[in-house]
């Protein structure tokens, strides 16, 4: 956009251009020969109609030969230019000037006068009007005048001849007078137009200014209230925001108790095999009657003597066949037991069966059982503990797993927090820049070298710039809520302010080693574990359809004495013993609950190899996408570093332009506007790098900040 100096400039050589030859036509190198002035004819053209160059085939333009103003030839040179033919139309005679129709003519557009004309073309060399030539230098040498030839007339003749040119002289005297006064007459009436131009010109800046004036202010809220109403001084490292988060991520914490939880499985059934001690006893009386009233042949109660009719038997034993005994499942599926036994016994009266009263009886048992069908074998009996312990690795890598994805996640709310910080940094120096382009067309219209219409461009730049100020400021808190909420802290008592480190930019990763390193993730270990609990699941519905076929051995050692010491001192002798042998079998007839069982269980194995299958392709799915996002997020980076440097390159040239007269606001203003968005996508795409690398680390498992151990 041009300033007012230069349309008016533009607007004169426009009008003396147009004058002199018209519209725009076919353009040459050459100038306007001097010595073609001293032609009357050619002097006396004027270009009255034409018609642009780019209509085609241009036709001659029409020639009037309406009087011109006289250009004085003494002193011209060969040649001459655009410029110094505006200075003599301006010294001679510039309320002559005749304006034709056409476009309007700006600097550097070809004239073209006439076809059928004696004018060469012509054009501007693109001089400021302040440099135009003032004087037009002597003429050469070689320009000398004619000598007049001498006249042959007779008295009359002469006298006639001199009334004549007298009477000439009057008359040419009478029009020249005229001629001065219409020309003083036009000239006054000029100047009046050019007065009232200037004072319409006036008038309109101070209109113009006044409107400025009127806009609204810069509000308040500039940015470095709003900044230090928020941004404080405490930085937070990434590293510092990964380990408070796995000490105080909620999610991780609900999570963490889960192993644990299932691993008290494992203990429970290893407890099946650890040895069981028992002891017990009891004691009691039992006082029975052994005759009646007919037994007694009509006698009194007690027969003969008194009690006879009354037996009474004082016990003391234990409630199985030992008082005290130890027992112990064996992994073959066996169960070995040893034990003592004590019994005692004390008859009131002694009856016909009883030798010893009182007695004891102690002895000393073995037993030993065997499975010989179902239950049988250490691939059994261990399944259940196996199973538990392939569970706790299933909810172990379950919840390593939840911890990676919660690292992955804090990473990136990192990060994204640290982009919505630039881009903040970069919005509000856009707005400190907008506002300060603002305040000089102010200035420009004040001083009468702007436009209201620059003013309000620069303010609605200005006001956009704001609102994205605003819209950053907004996501730059979000994202550090999103940030704190990952990791753990509470909302209201937030000590970090700004995120410190800045992306690590390099793309340096193995795509061979990740492919291999994948198959190692939790999800796919996860998926691993459930197969071999599923696969201990099918081994013992499988047992089930073995036949229930149990061996039992007893082993006794026995001593029966009238007190304890001597009854264990019996059994010490191994004098009495005795052993049983037990063989019991068992079988359901068809076995549809085994085989329904087994089939479960089959079908449930299939179920858990096709879902680590998914999990697998799955994740070399996700590491195949990833790969490309990070070869593409690297390219896209290095475009948008060449986009910036383009865009400031080109900022500094509408600046330059600017402050020269040369360039219009609008370009300025869009090239700011082009950098502004260059710079956030640039800061975007570093970021863009950094979270493809985050997430490169997380679904290859080679997460850097956290380690297992089993």
């Amino acid at each position: 956009m041009l300033r007012p100096n230069q349309a008016k400039a533009s607007a004169v050589l426009g009008a003396v251009l147009t004058t002199m030859g018209g519209c725009a036509g076919p353009m040459t190198t050459n100038v306007i020969p001097a010595s073609l002035f001293s032609d009357n004819t050619v002097k006396s053209a004027i270009v009255t109609e034409a018609r642009p160059a780019n209509f085609g085939n241009v036709p001659a333009a029409r020639i009037s030969l309406a009087e011109a103003p006289r250009i004085p030839t003494t002193g011209m040179p060969e040649s001459i230019s655009i410029e110094q033919m505006i200075s003599v139309r301006d010294r001679v005679a510039p309320h002559q000037v005749v304006l034709t129709g056409g476009r309007p003519i700006v600097s550097n557009d070809p004239i073209q006068v006439a076809s059928n004309a004696a004018f060469a073309n012509f054009q501007s060399d693109g001089s400021a009007i302040d440099d135009v030539v003032e004087q037009i230098p002597p003429a050469p040498n070689s320009i000398k005048a004619k000598a007049a030839e001498p006249l042959s007339l007779s008295d009359n003749d002469a006298e006639n001849v001199v009334k004549e040119n007298r009477a000439k002289a009057r008359a040419g005297a009478k029009q020249a007078e005229q001629r001065q006064a219409a020309q003083q007459k036009r000239a006054a009436a000029a100047k009046k137009k050019v007065a009232a131009a200037e004072e319409a010109e006036a008038k309109a800046l101070a209109i113009e200014a006044e409107k400025v004036d009127s806009l609204p202010a810069p509000i308040a809220d500039t940015p470095e209230e709003t900044t230090t109403a928020y941004v404080g001084s405490q930085p937070l490292p990434l590293a510092e925001a990964v380990r408070i988060a796995l000490s105080q991520n909620k999610g991780i914490a609900v999570l963490g108790y889960l192993p644990q939880e299932i691993g008290t499985f494992v203990s429970t059934e290893r407890s099946v095999f650890d040895p069981v001690f028992q002891a017990d006893i009891r004691g009691g009386q039992f006082d029975q009657q052994n005759r009646n009233f007919i037994n007694t042949g009509g006698l009194l109660p007690g027969g003969l003597a008194p009690g006879a009719n009354e037996q009474r038997n004082d016990f003391l034993s234990g409630t199985d066949l030992n008082v005290l005994s130890i027992t112990k499942m064996l992994e073959s599926g066996g169960t070995v037991g040893a034990g003592v036994g004590m019994n005692y016994f004390y008859d009131t009266p002694v009856g016909d069966g009883t030798f010893l009263n009182p007695a004891w009886r102690s002895a000393l048992n073995l037993s030993f059982e065997q499975p010989l069908g179902r239950g049988r074998g250490k691939n059994v009996t261990t399944a259940p503990l196996r199973i538990a312990r392939a569970n706790q690795s299933l909810a172990s890598h379950e919840f390593q797993a939840i911890v990676n994805e919660t690292l992955r996640d804090v990473q990136l709310a990192y990060w994204d927090w640290k982009r919505a910080q630039r881009d903040y940094e970069v919005t509000r120096d856009a707005v400190r820049t907008a506002l300060e382009t603002l305040e000089l067309e102010k200035e420009a219209v004040r001083s009468g070298e702007g436009t209201l219409p620059d003013v309000e461009q620069a303010s609605d730049q200005w006001q956009r710039f704001r609102i994205d100020e605003a819209l950053a400021l907004n996501d730059m808190k979000k994202a550090r809520i999103t940030l704190i909420q990952l990791m753990g802290l509470p909302l209201n008592d937030i000590n970090y302010d700004f995120a410190i480190d800045e992306p690590a930019i390099t793309t340096d990763v193995a795509r061979e080693i990740g492919e291999v390193s994948a198959m190692a993730r939790p999800e796919v270990l996860a998926a691993q574990a459930n197969i071999r609990a599923v696969q201990l699941e099918v081994i013992l519905a499988a047992d089930t359809l073995r036949p229930d076929l149990n061996l039992r051995l007893d082993y006794q050692v026995t001593g029966l004495e009238t007190g304890l010491d001597r009854a264990i001192e019996t059994v010490s002798e191994h004098r009495f013993n005795n052993w049983i042998v037990q063989l019991e079998f068992t079988q359901a007839v068809g076995q549809r609950a085994a085989c329904a069982a087994l089939r479960r269980a089959q079908l449930k194995l299939a179920r858990a190899i096709a879902e680590q299958d998914r999990v697998e392709q799955e994740i070399a799915a996700e590491v195949a996408r990833t790969w490309e996002d990070v070869m593409t997020s690297a390219e896209q980076l290095r475009i948008q570093n060449e986009r910036v440097a383009t865009a400031r390159s080109q900022v500094k040239g509408r600046n330059d332009l600017f402050a020269e007269g040369e360039g219009s606001l609008d370009l300025k203003i869009r090239a700011e506007a082009s950098l502004v968005d260059a710079l956030l996508k640039r800061q975007a795409a570093e970021v863009f790098v950094q979270q493809q690398i985050v997430r490169w680390q997380y679904v290859t498992g080679q997460q850097q900040y956290v380690q297992f151990v089993e």
